[in-house]
Formats: C-alpha cells, sequence, structure tokens
C-alpha cells in the first residue's frame, strides 16, 4: 500500500502510477457527485487522459449484489 498526501488526486494518482510502473488503476466506485461537482469530469476518465496506456478498473461494491431474499 503507498500512501500520498494532495489536494490533486488525479494528477498523484497518475504520478505514483508512472514511479511504479503499473499497467493498470484499482479503484472503487465512487459517491455520485454533488452541486457544481456534477461538472467536473469524472476521476477515471481524468486518469485514463493523465496515464495513456494504463487499464482504469473499477471494481463493484459486492455488498450492492442482488441476493436472493433481496432481489
Amino acid at each position: 500500500m503507498i500512501v500520498e498526501e494532495s489536494d490533486e488526486l488525479a494528477q498523484t494518482i497518475a504520478a505514483v502510477a508512472r514511479r511504479q510502473r503499473t499497467t493498470y488503476v484499482l479503484m472503487g466506485r465512487a459517491r455520485p457527485a454533488r452541486g457544481i461537482g456534477r461538472f467536473r469530469t469524472p476521476l477515471p476518465q481524468r486518469l485514463m487522459e493523465l496515464l495513456p496506456g494504463v487499464d482504469v478498473r473499477i471494481v463493484a461494491d459486492r455488498g450492492q449484489r442482488p441476493t436472493e431474499e433481496n432481489p
């Protein structure tokens, strides 16, 4: 695990990915944007623009998966 502090999330993730020479970035699903944030480019899109050739993978929340009791 790598911990970085920054106010520029996408740029920091991209810098770490380049430094580590990673081939993919794994992330969870983001909360829906609210307010003026709805007009910003989504983080996965920004990462794809900053990291050409690197896969950006979004992992599903298994807690949201339907079950037999809750279809």
